[in-house]
């Protein structure tokens, strides 16, 4: 699990995410590059109520088990999404969990392509690090803005192991 620095200079809910790459039997996509994002409580009490809560921008998030998802206002006026525990049980000192994570459908057409937000296909080759703003409270912490970077490296990565025949570098499939 990758650790991406944050706006914050010490973050109470640091924020981390992971790539990988999951098969799909469906006849466009091969698959789906899945983004990972955990929020570890960096402080010694509880995080009571703790949340994550990203820009309504496209991005398709789904909540792992056990989470919620809600809409608010940021204070700048974004429409936000929120991860939230289903039970609202605390984040204890010390403990990592994972809210959501993001699927981005990949397609084999022209090399390898990744959809990023809906009418959007990019090539593997041309891809760009991900960049997405965050922010992460609880009822007993302030919320935190935290830009997170998921750098187009760790992507690749994913889909090289996922599926070795396609060369995410060059967004050409290897020869055999």
């Amino acid at each position: 699990m990758k650790v991406i620095s944050s706006i914050c200079q010490n973050p109470i809910l640091r924020v981390s995410v992971r790539c990988s790459f999951a098969i799909s039997n469906a006849r466009r996509h091969l698959g789906f590059v899945e983004i990972g994002f955990s929020v570890h409580n960096t402080c010694r009490i509880a995080a009571m109520q703790p949340f994550i809560g990203f820009p309504l921008a496209g991005l398709s998030f789904v909540p792992c088990a056990g989470w919620t998802t809600g809409h608010f206002l940021s204070e700048s006026g974004r429409r936000m999404i929120r991860f939230a525990p289903k039970s609202g049980s605390p984040l204890a000192a010390g403990e990592t969990a994972m809210p959501c994570i993001v699927r981005l459908p990949f397609a084999r057409s022209g090399g390898g392509s990744l959809t990023i937000v809906r009418g959007l296909e990019k090539r593997l080759s041309e891809l760009p690090d991900l960049r997405v703003f965050v922010i992460t409270g609880a009822g007993n912490f302030a919320p935190e803005r935290s830009s997170i970077v998921v750098p187009v490296i760790d992507i690749r990565a994913a889909i090289r192991r996922g599926l070795p025949e396609i060369d995410p570098q060059a967004g050409t499939a290897r020869a055999g």
